[in-house]
């Protein structure tokens, strides 16, 4: 998963890009999505994706420091997270 990053006042989640494995090109996500918590200071970001487009399914990210969890259909997939912008 890749997020684009834009600039206001403050950074935001402009876009996703969700890659399933095997998947180079991706699927890029410009809305539907609700960004609760993004926080670059504390790395603290809370991501709710309620599934609009068919090929990919509704998920939640969760992100606390330099770990990430990534929940979707009942299953939670931990990793690591870059917060290199």
């Amino acid at each position: 998963m890749d997020l684009e990053i834009g600039h206001a006042d403050q950074p935001v989640v402009a876009s996703i890009t969700f890659h399933k494995p095997g998947d180079s090109k991706g699927v890029v996500l410009r809305d539907n999505f609700l960004v609760k918590i993004f926080d670059v200071r504390s790395k603290r970001l809370v991501l709710d994706y309620k599934g609009s487009d068919p090929r990919v399914g509704p998920f939640t990210l969760i992100v606390h420091g330099e770990r990430a969890t990534l929940e979707t259909a009942g299953t939670h997939i931990n990793s690591d997270f870059s917060w290199l912008m």
